[in-house]
């Protein structure tokens, strides 16, 4: 995942301004397109340089409270927020588009979660409303088609999910679909 903190390296510099949010779980989607917009340049490697592990009492391994889909959530609407103020549209459509993908990807986590059904229910229930106003707000945003096959594909699936949602369906079963697309499989 590019979006966690702990897979890189940084200049102390970039960290002046910008720090994690305090009470939000997930403060890695918060504070990284932050870091990575105010950097000068970049370095990649697919060298491993660092382990990373995951304890039995982890974020990771909890079942799916609100507190953690709604933090997760908020953190992209942030960030689609701070790339309008920047004027940086072609990232601003990008990452309202990664949201409406992430609300399929969190509702495909919720419906094979451990949670209780109810709780399953209320969670997809409010998401799937989220979801609705937000794919509004992304088609009234769009102005013109693109024609990449890649992008007219995620659209053409993001519109199916609403029009599941008008009728009262979790998107969840959308996340393999979405995963296939990502991966340039379909």
């Amino acid at each position: 995942k590019k979006v966690v903190v702990w897979n890189k390296l940084y200049k102390k510099e970039l960290w002046q301004n910008i720090r994690f949010p305090l009470g939000r779980l997930h403060e890695d989607e918060f504070t990284t397109f932050r870091i990575l917009y105010e950097a000068k340049t970049f370095a990649e490697t697919n060298s491993y340089l660092h382990g990373y592990m995951q304890t039995k009492n982890s974020i990771m391994r909890q079942t799916i409270k609100a507190k953690i889909v709604q933090d997760n959530l908020e953190a992209y609407i942030e960030a689609c927020k701070f790339f309008k103020e920047r004027n940086e549209l072609e990232i601003e459509v990008k990452t309202r588009r990664k949201l409406l993908e992430y609300y399929i990807e969190l509702s495909g986590k919720v419906l094979s979660s451990d949670n209780e059904e109810n709780e399953k229910k209320e969670l997809l229930k409010n998401m799937g409303n989220d979801y609705k106003i937000l794919y509004e707000n992304y088609i009234d945003f769009i102005k013109e088609n693109t024609d990449d096959e890649y992008e007219n594909k995620v659209d053409s699936l993001l519109d199916r999910a609403y029009i599941t949602l008008k009728n009262n369906v979790c998107v969840g079963e959308y996340w393999n679909e979405l995963q296939k697309l990502i991966k340039k499989e379909i």
